[in-house]
């Protein structure tokens, strides 16, 4: 009976010795995964990048920096909010409509970024606050959503006549 017991106690040290292995050897293999994955990341030319559920950056990779950005100032910042101001700066219009109602956050962050990386255009915000929106700080204009065309076309009108 002594036996068999010894038995049963070696054959479970050996499957757990097994599982030990097999999960020591499945760590070796993310690693190795991993850091490959890091060198590709860190050698492609694409950028590429990871966002938060919010679309806030995670990560990017060096790469953003051909276009004129640093990765660390673009962390936390939402990417919809450079995708406008990279539009701004290459078109280089004379009017932006900008959204403020979409995520006031967001809005302010394009017309802070368009402001400060020098476009020189007329800003007419778009908002759903009636409240002190006219007071909104480096817009020229606002029109209040649902935005009928009429006062639309009065706003880009008075803006580009002024």
């Amino acid at each position: 009976m002594m036996v068999e017991e010894s038995r049963e106690e070696l054959v479970r040290q050996i499957g757990e010795l097994r599982r030990k292995l097999v999960d020591l050897e499945a760590d070796r293999v993310k690693e190795r995964s991993a850091s490959m994955l890091e060198s590709i990341v860190r050698a492609v030319p694409d950028v590429i990048y990871r966002l938060d559920g919010q679309g806030r950056f995670l990560y990017v990779n060096d790469a953003v920096r051909r276009y004129g950005y640093q990765p660390e100032e673009l962390l936390g910042h939402s990417c919809s909010s450079f995708d406008a101001v990279e539009v701004a700066l290459r078109e280089k219009p004379g009017l932006v409509l900008l959204d403020l109602s979409m995520n006031v956050t967001l809005g302010r962050e394009v017309l802070d970024e368009v402001q400060a990386r020098g476009v020189d255009a007329k800003v007419i915000a778009s908002t759903v606050d009636w409240f002190g929106a006219e007071d909104i700080m480096g817009v020229d204009g606002v029109v209040h959503k649902p935005i009928p065309p009429d006062e639309l076309i009065r706003q880009v009108h008075k803006v580009l006549t002024h």
